[in-house]
């Protein structure tokens, strides 16, 4: 798929699900150095990359132009009682409601990336509005941006 996008002048990212073959970052890292396309970067969802035991200390020196976007969303640092995969989709907390350490691993990341926001959860079910969740996490993704140093 990269390299057919690649042809086409279109970036690709891969994301580093624990659960997936290429399930962290030293192993992303290693993917795109054997596959050595210009388009291909690195997609850091939070969630995903503290959950895979990678390190926010290699996160820092990687070269950043191998990032292609971030993926901002929190959990609980033990994870749920059901599946991973289950919590990844249907389970994640809006940013800064959750345990993982957000402030460390933005402060890791280039801040010229592109930041989104990444929160399917049952929970706005409870809120009777999909605009209400979405609203409820953008401000929440908002205040945690804010605390960054300039």
């Amino acid at each position: 798929l990269a390299t057919m996008a690649n042809a086409m002048g279109i970036e690709t990212t891969l994301e580093l699900p624990p659960t997936s073959i290429i399930g962290g970052l030293a192993a992303g890292v290693a993917a795109l150095n054997e596959l050595r396309l210009p388009n291909l970067r690195l997609l850091i969802d939070t969630m995903h990359f503290v959950r895979s035991g990678s390190s926010i200390a290699d996160l820092a020196k990687l070269d950043p132009n191998l990032i292609g976007y971030v993926q901002l969303a929190d959990a609980a640092m033990g994870g749920c009682d059901d599946t991973y995969m289950n919590e990844a989709m249907t389970g994640r907390l809006p940013p800064g409601e959750g345990e993982l350490p957000l402030m460390d691993v933005l402060k890791a990341l280039p801040r010229d990336r592109v930041v989104s926001i990444e929160v399917p959860s049952n929970t706005w079910f409870a809120t009777g509005s999909a605009r209400a969740w979405a609203g409820h996490c953008v401000a929440a993704a908002r205040l945690l941006l804010a605390q960054l140093a300039p």
